[in-house]
């Protein structure tokens, strides 16, 4: 399978293909709605431009409403800042590339609220391929993780996993250490 949209991308994430994410609201209706409120800040992007210039990360609770429906309007994704509630311990792309086998890309161990668009974009951002990105996923993907993962790539062969790993088990699947943003192949 080939997820080529960011659109299809959050479908399948929305809907638990990729396995452990945190949740996401594709209106504000459904925010309001959610129990999920209780978390401090947010990330309010498009559902449908990858990058969009007005994704604000960090939304306090008070402002998500407004803010989507100014920039957003009916294609909003919003979804807490899981450094909120949990220390990030990597920000990672994965893929599986053939020919090449496993790479991984990121950083890890970002200082506390780092960035990822600032980290991914600096010196700290490092690349591991073969065995050295094995040992990276071992080392901080619990084993719960760690098999749901090997089942996206499986399932998904070429398609880049984003994901960020944190100090405890959060997330709309129980008993993961790992939160994927994104499965891509665009």
């Amino acid at each position: 399978m080939r997820v080529t949209s960011k659109i299809e991308m959050y479908r399948l994430l929305s809907r638990g293909a990729f396995g452990n994410t945190v949740p996401q609201y594709f209106s504000v209706d459904e925010w309001k709605a959610s129990a999920d409120r209780v978390y401090p800040s947010w990330g309010v992007r498009s559902a449908r431009v990858a990058g969009h210039s007005a994704c604000r990360l960090y939304t306090p609770t008070e402002e998500v409403a407004d803010y989507s429906a100014k920039h957003f309007g009916d294609g909003v994704n919003i979804s807490p800042m899981i450094d909120a509630v949990a220390h990030v311990t990597a920000m990672l792309h994965v893929v599986d590339i053939d020919g090449r086998g496993l790479v991984v890309d990121g950083v890890v161990d970002p200082a506390r609220h780092a960035n990822w668009r600032h980290e991914m974009g600096s010196p700290r951002r490092r690349q591991f391929e073969g065995v050295a990105a094995r040992l990276v996923l071992e080392r901080y993907l619990n084993a719960n993780s760690l098999d749901d993962l090997r089942a996206v790539l499986d399932l998904f062969p070429g398609a880049v996993v984003e994901l960020s790993t944190v100090d405890r088990c959060v997330g709309t699947v129980p008993l993961r250490n790992a939160v994927v943003w994104e499965v891509r192949h665009y």
